[in-house]
């Protein structure tokens, strides 16, 4: 099987797998402010966090979207991107362009994610905590950094394609 297919089918899947988790998620926060049955306070919600509250609920649940909007926009980015090098020309300006776009995305979402989990927690627990999870923090910038050098290395290749063009 060729690993392009592999590459969309895990792409197309995680793709699914957002939606339909945001979706549901979206339908639970709409239970919850109509008034749903339910008692508090949900030890297992999410982890590392407690929701003694209906107010408190929402704001997760509304965290939860965002969180998993923003994935599922990077999701498509990542296969618009993948179905362009698989179906276009290859060291395009789109290509350099969406690169960069996901690196820099990558970046942001992660320490976005990294404060709001900090006051989410702080508001939650009405206390500081810090936890270290530097190892998943730092691979999600490494893997930023490496989509935009990607970017970088294919504005180069996309100049030389360029020059290769003109001297014949």
């Amino acid at each position: 099987m060729n690993a392009s297919k592999i590459l969309t089918g895990i792409l197309n899947i995680s793709y699914i797998l957002l939606i339909f988790g945001w979706s549901t998620l979206f339908i639970f926060l709409i239970y919850t402010i109509s008034g749903g049955g339910i008692e508090y306070p949900l030890n297992n919600f999410s982890q590392n966090l407690i929701v003694h509250s209906k107010n408190d609920l929402i704001t997760t649940i509304i965290y939860f979207l965002f969180k998993y909007g923003f994935m599922i926009y990077l999701v498509y980015l990542v296969r618009k991107l993948v179905d362009n090098l698989i179906t276009g020309p290859l060291f395009t300006r789109y290509q350099v362009a969406g690169f960069n776009l996901i690196g820099q995305l990558i970046i942001w979402f992660i320490v976005i994610n990294a404060l709001a989990e900090f006051i989410l927690k702080m508001a939650l627990k009405a206390r500081i905590e810090v936890v270290a999870s530097f190892p998943d923090f730092w691979l999600f910038v490494a893997l930023g950094a490496f989509f935009i050098f990607l970017g970088k290395i294919f504005r180069d290749a996309e100049k030389l394609k360029e020059e290769n063009d003109l001297t014949i």
